[in-house]
């Protein structure tokens, strides 16, 4: 009941993760193939940071106001501190590793590399999948042992991600920045026109 109560406010990440992502993903196939790859890497590394900043920010609204989210939904008894435990673990804390597991995964996949992005996106779920019995009845940690598995799995995958694109960086055709950098208001228009369906 508290997972269920819960997944509407879990699932805007995946909003989050898809606007970003698919959004971004879309562009950089597209610049790539007009020989743009310096502006694919720029919008790499906004739509790094730009999931990064907007998802940092959703996640500090549920932990202000997430039991209040949570009622509206319906939420009263038991269920209610179940629910806030497995918002914490996986929006408050694990809610950046989970939307930057798809937004690496698209830039990957942007690039070609299609079978390292389902790869580094597997890991995680295979992980989750292993994890949970163990944190769930071994630790007896009941629905929070499910949402700290969750989180584990998707920065697991993040750093898998991360792994593949820093040891690649020299030959990449997306060069990612550090801090990020100029870009034209069209490009972001077209990361939310493309992105923002795949969120919806």
């Amino acid at each position: 009941a508290a997972v269920t109560v819960s997944y509407p406010l879990f699932m805007v990440l995946g909003g989050l993760g898809n606007l970003f992502g698919i959004g971004g993903g879309s562009l950089i196939s597209r610049l790539l193939g007009r020989g743009e790859a310096g502006n694919a890497g720029k919008i790499g590394t906004f739509v790094l940071w730009a999931s990064g900043m907007a998802t940092l920010f959703y996640s500090l609204l549920i932990f202000g106001l997430g039991t209040q989210a949570l009622t509206v939904l319906g939420t009263g008894g038991e269920t209610l501190a179940f629910a806030e435990q497995y918002l914490f673990w996986t929006v408050v804390v694990g809610g950046i590793p989970m939307v930057l597991n798809q937004v690496l995964a698209n830039i990957v996949r942007a690039q070609g590399r299609a079978r390292t992005a389902s790869i580094g996106m597997s890991v995680g779920g295979i992980l989750n999948v292993a994890l949970d019995p163990l944190f769930i009845f071994g630790l007896h940690m009941n629905v929070a042992g499910a949402a700290l598995a969750t989180c584990i799995s998707n920065v697991v995958s993040v750093l898998y991600l991360l792994g593949h694109i820093i040891r690649t960086r020299k030959e990449s055709t997306v060069q990612l920045a550090v801090f990020p950098q100029r870009i034209r208001l069209s490009y972001v228009a077209e990361v939310f026109s493309v992105g923002a369906p795949a969120a919806l």
